[in-house]
């Protein structure tokens, strides 16, 4: 059981000392007996995603602004490198937009249990 549940105490080691709250979908490691008993017996709340939740995707928002100014900046100039645009504007976010985005995951999470995996 260690070996197997090695990956979850290097991450769980680093998650300061209050109860931990693990978010994972249904993935078939994920739901292991070994793994589910492990979690349970270290008190380690788990909050499981729907199998497909848009609403607490922040990867999906943040492509969506890559998007966005890819296509602004193709539609001035056509003749650029796709390729190149997507990589300039991939590293060029900000980091305050991914802090935020990161920073809506509780009030993302807590709408989506009171909609019960539903769309919010």
């Amino acid at each position: 059981m260690v070996e197997q549940t090695g990956t979850i105490n290097d991450h769980i080691n680093k998650v300061p000392k209050r109860l931990p709250i693990i978010c994972h979908d249904n993935c078939s490691s994920h739901t292991t007996k070994i793994v589910k008993q492990y979690l349970e017996e270290n008190n380690i709340q788990v909050y499981p995603l729907p199998p497909y939740s848009l609403d607490i995707n922040i990867v999906k928002n943040l492509w969506s602004i890559i998007k966005e100014r890819v296509s602004k900046k193709m539609f001035r100039d056509p003749s650029q490198d796709q390729v190149q645009v997507c990589q300039e504007e991939f590293h060029s976010i900000e980091k305050s937009i991914i802090k935020s985005l990161y920073e809506s995951l509780p009030d993302r999470m807590d709408a989506n249990l009171k909609a019960h995996g539903g769309i919010n």
